[in-house]
């Protein structure tokens, strides 16, 4: 098997572990969105967004990043 570098390994853990981050967001919003009154659908729909937006921008940070030789 070939050595991952730390870009790779970073981008692998984000897609394979995201859906530990989106649980986190999950809950937040249920607590903090239903304490204002909003609708169960409308806080899931709002953590959904949340959370895509969120792991399509680390994704993107990744991708730039440069690999270092050595």
């Amino acid at each position: 098997m070939t050595k991952q570098t730390p870009k790779q390994d970073l981008n692998d853990w984000l897609v394979d572990n995201f859906f530990v981050i989106d649980s986190h967001i999950n809950k937040i919003c249920k607590v903090k969105l239903s304490k204002l009154g909003i609708d169960e659908e409308d806080v899931d729909s709002i953590s959904e967004e949340i959370s895509g937006m969120l792991k399509t921008g680390l994704l993107n940070i990744v991708g730039t990043y440069e690999e270092v030789d050595g």
